[in-house]
């Protein structure tokens, strides 16, 4: 059986790992034969609804990833 892909995670960082960062979430799903995780963007600090957030995003998760992550971009009023 091939591994799983989950399409709604909160990972929660930058800004809230003590809730689940990138690395206890990945591991937790690499355990459990999830291969793939999708981030959602608005549950860490900032929220991923611009290119400077991503990118914080994307540095938050060097070297902690046990699985393949994608992420979702937020789109909200007033974000051109």
């Amino acid at each position: 059986m091939p591994g799983l892909i989950d399409t709604h995670v909160h990972i929660n960082e930058p800004g809230r790992s003590e809730w689940e960062g990138f690395e206890t979430a990945t591991r937790a799903a690499a355990a459990g034969g999830v291969t793939t995780l999708v981030d959602m963007p608005l549950n860490s600090t900032p929220v991923t609804t611009n290119v400077d957030a991503f990118e914080q995003k994307l540095a938050a998760a060097q070297n902690k990833l046990w699985v393949d992550c994608g992420f979702y971009a937020g789109l909200v009023p007033g974000n051109h």
